[in-house]
């Protein structure tokens, strides 16, 4: 799960950096087991949950999980709130120029 979290905004982007425990339990050998990649993570949303409703805030970009075996501990970049707007409304500015 995460960690902590630290948020870094500019004029034009922000993003998200979050660390995370990278330890697991199997379920099956209820045992510890450690990640050592979040394979596949890139593109997956980070959600808040906001008077019991998400709010997507997040999207995945990076990981950093090279303390994972060492201090259990990694890290995870996302493109913030800011950005992913910034995005949207790109987009949708060349599909109507399109259209």
């Amino acid at each position: 799960g995460v960690i902590s979290s630290d948020y870094h905004e500019f004029s034009d982007s922000d993003y998200i950096v979050c660390t995370v425990d990278t330890n697991t339990y199997e379920i099956r050998q209820l045992g510890k087991k450690r990640i050592s990649s979040f394979g596949g993570l890139s593109g997956n949303g980070l959600w808040a949950i906001i008077n019991g409703k998400p709010l997507l805030i997040g999207v995945a970009i990076a990981q950093d999980l090279s303390g994972y075996n060492t201090i259990g501990k990694g890290t995870i970049w996302f493109h913030g709130p800011k950005s992913i707007y910034a995005a949207l409304q790109s987009w949708e500015q060349k599909r109507n120029l399109v259209n």
